[in-house]
Order: C-alpha cells, then sequence, then structure tokens
C-alpha cells in the first residue's frame, strides 16, 4: 500500500543509491540528493551566481539543489525514517563566489554552467587541498546541530565507503597510479567520517560491508568500473546492515572511528605516498558520476588475491585516526586566505532553519 511506505533520505552518491537497485524494497519511498558537498549546503543561500535550472531531470535538481543550499531544508521539512549519508561526492572542486561554496559536479558542465562558475570563482579547491579538511569540519559544525535539533527521531546512518584499486575481473585493472589516488582519497575520506562521528555521536549508526570480500570494483557494475562501484554482494551485505539499523535502537551506542583500508583491503600503495592525480572526472548513465579510466588505462593485470590476511590490520578498525597535518600537501595561498575566511563565516552563521 502506497501509503505504508517510509521515506528513507539519501545525502550522498550512487554509492549509496545501488543498494537500492540491487535490493529493491518496495515499501520504501527514497528521496536522494547527490553531488553537492557539506560545505555547499553549510553556505548561505540566494545571490545564485548563474541562473537557476527549472527542469525536473536529475542533473536540473542536483545543480539546483547545490545552487540554492537545499538540501537540508528539504531534510527537516520533511522528515524521514532514516537519513543515509556518503562523502563519495565531497570529492569535486569546490568554487568559492562571494563567500558561498558551491560543488562543480560534471552536471554543471553538463548543462553549460561550469565555466562560468569558475569564471566567477575567486578561488577553486580540489578535494585534495588540506583547507578542504577544515572547511568540511567547519560544514558538519553548522549543519549537524540542526538535523539533530529537528529530526529528533530520525535515524542518522553513515555508509562508510571507500575507494578500490581491486578488480573483480583479473583481465581488468585501474590505470597505473590508482593505488596512489585510493590510499590518499581512502586518508581524506578516513578524516571525514571522524568529524561526522565526532558531532553526531551515538545519533550515527555505521553502516560498512566486509573489505575483504566486497571491497572490490566490479568492471560488468551497470555504470561501469570505477573506484566506487563495487561488487554485489557488497550491496547485499549494505542492504542486511541497513535492515538492522532501521528495526533497531535509535541510538548507536559508542561510537568507533573507521580507519582507511589497509593495502590488500583496497589495493592501494602506503598512503605517506604523495597524492597523485587520477584520471579526469566522468559520469555514467543515469547520473552516475565516476572516475573514468580511458581504454588504454584499462589493461590485462596479474591476478590479485582478495582475501586479506597478515600483520597489515583487521577489517574495520576502531581507533580514532591520528592528525593528517604531516601529509597534507599546501593549498594554493589564494585559497588559503579564502577559506579562513569561509571559515570565520561558518563559525558566526549558527542555525538558519
Amino acid at each position: 500500500m502506497a501509503d505504508a511506505a517510509v521515506t528513507i533520505a539519501i545525502w550522498g552518491s550512487c554509492v549509496t543509491r545501488d543498494i537500492f537497485e540491487e535490493v529493491p524494497s518496495p515499501e520504501i519511498r527514497l528521496r536522494y540528493h547527490a553531488r553537492s558537498s557539506w560545505v555547499s549546503q553549510a553556505s548561505p543561500s540566494g545571490d545564485e551566481p548563474v541562473a537557476v535550472p527549472t527542469g525536473t531531470g536529475f542533473a536540473e535538481r542536483t545543480v539546483r539543489e547545490d545552487l540554492t543550499k537545499a538540501i537540508v531544508p528539504q531534510l527537516v521539512g520533511q522528515p524521514p525514517e532514516t537519513v543515509i549519508f556518503d562523502l563519495i561526492d565531497e570529492r569535486f572542486d569546490l568554487a568559492m563566489i562571494r563567500q558561498r561554496a558551491y560543488s562543480l559536479n560534471d552536471y554543471y558542465g553538463r548543462l553549460g554552467l561550469e565555466q562560468a562558475m569558475r569564471d566567477r570563482a575567486g578561488a577553486v579547491s580540489e578535494f585534495r587541498d588540506d583547507a578542504r579538511e577544515d572547511l568540511f569540519a567547519g560544514a558538519v559544525a553548522t549543519l549537524a546541530p540542526t538535523l539533530l535539533t529537528v529530526l529528533p527521531r530520525t535515524k542518522f546512518v553513515l555508509h562508510v565507503a571507500w575507494y578500490t584499486a581491486r578488480s573483480a575481473d583479473a583481465s581488468y585493472r585501474f590505470y597505473s597510479s590508482a593505488p596512489n589516488h585510493v590510499a590518499w582519497c581512502n586518508e581524506r575520506l578516513a578524516h571525514h567520517y571522524a568529524v561526522l562521528i565526532d558531532h553526531f555521536g551515538d545519533r550515527l549508526h555505521l553502516l560498512e560491508p566486509d573489505r575483504a570480500t566486497c571491497l572490490v570494483s566490479d568492471p560488468g557494475h551497470r555504470w561501469g568500473l570505477a573506484h566506487f562501484h563495487y561488487v554485489p554482494e557488497y550491496y547485499r551485505q549494505a542492504a542486511a546492515q541497513l535492515s538492522m539499523i532501521r528495526s533497531g535502537p535509535l541510538q548507536a551506542g559508542r561510537p568507533r572511528y573507521p580507519l582507511a583500508p589497509t593495502r590488500s583491503e583496497s589495493g592501494a600503495v602506503a598512503a605517506s605516498l604523495p597524492p597523485v592525480p587520477g584520471p579526469p572526472m566522468g559520469a555514467g548513465p543515469g547520473g552516475s558520476a565516476q572516475l573514468a579510466p580511458t581504454s588504454s588505462q584499462l589493461a590485462p593485470a596479474a591476478p590479485e588475491s582478495l582475501s586479506t590476511s597478515g600483520s597489515e590490520g583487521t577489517v574495520n578498525s576502531v581507533a580514532k585516526p591520528s592528525s593528517s597535518a604531516e601529509r597534507r600537501r599546501l593549498a594554493p595561498a589564494v585559497w588559503k586566505r579564502v577559506s579562513r575566511s569561509f571559515a570565520k563565516w561558518l563559525g558566526r552563521s549558527g542555525t538558519r532553519w
């Protein structure tokens, strides 16, 4: 029955949406918000630098929600049973325009708006700029109190998703710098996950499929090979965990802090190596952005064991990550100046809903 449906909201990416594609649940009404950083959504609304798209397609909706900062107001305006966060879409460049941040996702380009946004930006920050850690922390500090206060009975779930350089098909492998890229991105994600856990505390449930068997990319995935397009078992385990969370208590209990995957878990080299840029950002059909290797970057590879063992650590380590200052790269000076100004604004803004 339609009126018996429950609402689950996703603020994340195809990584989480694909759980419901792989394991359909007719009783669930899904609301999907994607392609917009927490930093963007913590910015003030109004004074949009380009015309706001009015169409009903996925591209128009995601750009509109990013430009108008609409995600959190929609969450609190129509409270869902469960909100699932994932942070894969923090990977997009951030443009700072008149003290507002915008996520330059691939749909700005598809709608012919990206160049205008970049031209108007006082600064643009890539995911690997060190300023992104402080900006993300400031954004979460601004938005989390609103979500926790206005949604007292909603369950919050963090989908602890990671990049992987492991392929389920030994005939294919990622581009040559993928292991470095994966290791670095996972360290940044570990920092961001810890920030969310710090602010949501025992209201935040963690969802993470088994790394040994599931943290594997699938060349046969409906959106193609990407660092976060996983084998079917990943989504089945995620669906089972989500079902347990939904049927359990509101509080998750004592928080734990996931460590970034080990080399054997993600196919990555030591994370202390300097970051190496990945291939150009692309997008699969239906609105799933992906890291898109060219055909020359997909080459036969030696078979690789998908099991983990030895002294590299256990799956789902729970210690809090140490400071990442020693492994950060310096951001451009102009972005550092702008980010300090924006961080001050975040501290003054308070709750807006």
